[in-house]
């Protein structure tokens, strides 16, 4: 089993194809898994890097303890991540154990941010020798992927932002202490999708009785369910992230991607997102909600092959 070891945990993570290097980060709540729909098509063109982000799958890195309120867990990591970009996902390698890396601990920061699930990936990419690559985020993963383009510039080509913001606006702010409260209180997850589908999902898929039944398995029938610490750290990397200030930073081309009828992330957050970056620009995908890589899987597929082979 592919697992990078950081010292407090293994990172799990698959390659697949080949050809140049395309790096896929998932969203909340999420494993590798997500991808299910993009990698069969874009394994042709690239090599994808995949990796279960902290707190799911099987990643069995750490992440914060159970305790407190959400509040008391956000922010932890912040002020233990290294301002200097290279120093934060440097990590030596161990002759050891054959296919590992070793760091020492503390090496990666105990808290859960965005910014060091971005140096988790970073360290993947160093651990298989990838110089550069492109970088395909998704909702969660897309705040991931600016950290990295800010942080590790040298290891970003070009950025594929697929429901993409610099920060979450009040309302969905809400809306994710809302989910987490459910999930606190032991909510069934049949009850909890049912309340959560309508905000990922679009209408036209919806109306559709079939696609909403395959989705809800597909959820419910996870190889590796969702834990309630993960779910909780995730959402408190997902509420204090926040690159409005850097996103013009960001110099790489990069293509944002957006559901005409996203609610969680509206397109015109992806808008703004592009508008602060110097070489970004926008698609929307019509009739399509925030889960555009499993809604509309053509489209989003060819979008982004589109995109990451143009010249």
């Amino acid at each position: 089993m592919p697992l990078l070891d950081t010292g407090l945990g293994g990172l799990y993570y698959e390659t697949a194809g080949d050809g140049p290097p395309l790096l896929m980060l998932h969203g909340l709540a999420c494993d590798l898994a997500q991808w299910e729909c993009q990698v069969p098509e874009l394994s042709k063109t690239f090599q994808l890097i995949l990796l279960d982000n902290r707190g799911t799958g099987r990643t069995t890195a750490k992440v914060p303890a159970l305790t407190g309120t959400l509040s008391s867990i956000r922010g932890v990591a912040q002020d233990t991540v290294s301002d200097t970009p290279r120093d934060m996902a440097k990590v030596p390698a161990s002759s050891e154990v054959p296919g590992i890396l070793a760091a020492p601990a503390g090496a990666l920061v105990q808290g859960l941010t965005t910014r060091n699930m971005a140096a988790d990936a970073a360290a993947v990419l160093d651990h298989l020798g990838i110089a550069s690559c492109d970088v395909l985020g998704y909702s969660m993963g897309a705040q991931i992927a600016q950290w990295l383009a800010l942080d590790r510039q040298e290891l970003v080509s070009r950025l594929v932002l697929a429901a993409g913001t610099g920060r979450f606006p009040a309302r969905q702010r809400m809306l994710f202490r809302g989910w987490e409260k459910l999930f606190r209180e032991g909510t069934s997850l049949a009850a909890f999708l049912d309340m959560v589908l309508p905000w990922t999902f679009g209408n036209a898929f919806l109306e559709d009785p079939a696609s909403c039944e395959l989705a809800m398995q597909r959820l419910i029938q996870r190889r590796f369910p969702q834990q309630l610490e993960g779910y909780i750290a995730q959402t408190g990397a997902v509420l204090e992230h926040d690159t409005r200030s850097l996103a013009g930073r960001i110099a790489q081309p990069t293509l944002l991607l957006t559901g005409e009828d996203d609610l969680l992330v509206t397109p015109s957050q992806s808008r703004a997102l592009a508008a602060s970056m110097p070489n970004a620009r926008l698609q929307i995908i019509s009739s399509c909600g925030h889960q555009l890589p499993l809604e509309k899987p053509e489209e989003f597929n060819t979008a982004v092959t589109a995109f990451l082979t143009d010249g």
